[in-house]
């Protein structure tokens, strides 16, 4: 029983490390969907969320049932994420774009690196709901 205790976080850590990217029909960097292990509430998932982008310096933009929206303008980026809870995963759409030193929108544009670790962050918080 212990072994799956803490199998099953480093599976779920292991596949949000393999995320794949791609641009949708509405030009929003759609990033692989963070698979929410079983027995977590949508709260958990959406505290998670929170805590994640809390920690990592984002500002929450907005939080709604079943989705939270967080942005962070820092070094060139404004990048805002949209994390729409699901039943079984969470969808993340970014609407990312470097930025001139007004701060001013230039060129559609990931931050693939701060994407990946909040990523990160949230597969850890969601473990942490469940199992602690």
């Amino acid at each position: 029983m212990k072994a799956n205790k803490f199998a099953y976080p480093l599976l779920a850590l292991m596949l949000a490390t393999i995320s794949i990217c791609t641009l949708d029909a509405k030009e929003k960097y759609s990033i692989k969907p963070i698979p929410i292990p079983d027995g977590l509430s949508s709260q958990g998932v959406q505290s998670s969320i929170i805590n994640a982008a809390i920690g990592r310096r984002w500002n929450i933009v907005s939080k709604k049932d079943n989705q939270v929206v967080i942005n962070l303008t820092h070094r060139g980026y404004d990048s805002t994420l949209t994390f729409k809870i699901e039943k079984a995963q969470v969808k993340v759409l970014s609407d990312s774009w470097t930025t001139d030193k007004k701060g001013e929108k230039k060129k559609k544009k990931e931050p693939i690196g701060w994407i990946e670790n909040i990523r990160k962050d949230i597969v850890v918080f969601m473990n942490r709901e469940l199992y602690q």
